[in-house]
């Protein structure tokens, strides 16, 4: 009983207004989620989805968070693939979070495209929620993004979450809608330096720092901290032939450690 009073507790300071977890694929969270800027993978997504218009070949990942903070009633799970085509790039994925007696799952249709330089992309989601014994509810939202070459080895980007603010069941409860912008720079080809900032309506601005170091071709690592709440995040990825393993810790000053792993094939 005092696991489970617990649990509720920490719902309400994580989860709700609901669908507050889409820091998804391991090497973004290695990097603090610092990713708005760089969003080079089927997981920019979830953090910039102008992103996904510079893949040039399909991409398809499945990431799996078993035991947020410890606790397994917070697992998350997610599958994504993008296909580029002639005319752009699609995106689908579907997001699942918590438990048997509260779960969200999440469907997303992303479409991105190049126009005259820069990249810009829309996602199309359909969330739910289920409440044992309550009910379930539904709505559409919509997220913005664009990602900006500005000059040889800088990126600059922007990502709007929630544009449209949805609202969920009677009691209209509004979904988070957040403004994220960030940077990815390139000093070295072996060396990626991405720095953020978040601002969620509801809460106090963020900033998130992250890096990836290539020790060679195949292996990189990763660190990343953010502020507000504090946290710290590493990770590392390993490549072989067209597949691509990512795993990430982080660490919550007060709730604890989680661990994150990705699979992607390219």
């Amino acid at each position: 009983m005092g696991k489970f009073l617990f649990v509720m507790l920490l719902f309400v300071q994580t989860s709700f207004g609901g669908f507050e977890r889409t820091e998804i694929g391991a090497r973004a969270m290695a990097f603090g989620n610092s990713y708005v800027g760089l969003g080079d993978d089927v997981w920019a997504i979830y953090h910039n989805v102008g992103g996904i218009a510079r893949l040039n070949k399909w991409q398809a990942s499945v990431f799996y968070s078993p035991q947020a903070y410890g606790l397994s009633e917070f697992s998350l799970a997610a599958v994504a693939v993008v296909v580029p085509v002639k005319f752009g790039n699609f995106g689908f994925s579907v997001r699942k979070y918590g438990f048997e007696l509260y779960r969200e799952i999440s469907g997303t249709l992303s479409y991105a495209n190049t126009i005259s330089g820069v990249n810009l992309g829309l996602n199309i989601n359909y969330h739910t929620v289920v409440i044992k014994s309550y009910g379930s509810a539904a709505t559409i939202g919509l997220d913005f993004g664009v990602l900006v070459p500005v000059i040889d080895r800088l990126n600059w980007g922007i990502f709007i979450k929630n544009l449209n603010s949805p609202t969920i069941g009677r009691s209209k409860e509004k979904l988070p809608q957040a403004f994220s912008t960030g940077v990815a720079y390139l000093p070295l080809e072996s060396l990626t330096l991405l720095l953020d900032f978040q601002k969620d309506i509801s809460f106090d601005p963020t900033a998130r720092f992250g890096f990836e170091y290539r020790i060679i071709n195949a292996v990189a690592l990763r660190g990343g901290i953010a502020d507000e709440p504090s946290q710290f995040a590493g990770g590392i990825g390993v490549m072989y032939s067209i597949f691509q393993f990512d795993y990430a810790f982080s660490t919550h000053q007060e709730l604890g450690w989680t661990h994150s792993f990705s699979l992607t094939i390219r």
